[in-house]
């Protein structure tokens, strides 16, 4: 686990560096798996990012929470007809966030590999607990 900074603080990006981020780096959940932007929200230390693809009965929220009881960055795949059934695609602790937001990148090279893709690809009848 990283430890503080030199001066004694955890150093996390803003909530509009961190939603600028999610949006640009998971483009191509719009752009080549057809989801599409249904909710943003940034507030001071929170930043969300909501994606569905009905077809796919699919929903995928992205979020950053960075407030001294929150976890940190988290992309959670929702079955649309079942929402207690969903998988965890990354969970990224906020003490290891860094403040350009190279954490978003590299949760992202996970989570477009073939298990990640295959989570999104799935048809309705897919359990996503399983994977």
């Amino acid at each position: 686990m990283r430890k503080p900074k030199d001066d004694g603080y955890y150093h996390f990006p803003e909530s509009e560096v961190a939603l600028s981020s999610i949006l640009h780096t998971f483009d191509r959940l719009v752009s080549e798996f057809g989801f599409e932007i249904v909710s943003t929200e940034r507030v001071e230390y929170f930043s969300r990012v909501v994606y569905q693809n009905p077809a796919l009965e699919r929903r995928v929220e992205i979020c950053n929470a960075t407030n001294y009881t929150d976890y940190g960055f988290s992309i959670f795949i929702y079955n649309m007809a079942d929402e207690n059934d969903y998988h965890i695609a990354a969970t990224i602790p906020y003490e290891t966030q860094d403040e350009q937001c190279r954490f978003v990148a590299d949760a992202a090279v996970a989570f477009f590999d073939d298990e990640g893709r295959f989570h999104l690809k799935s048809n309705r009848s897919t359990d996503l607990s399983a994977g």
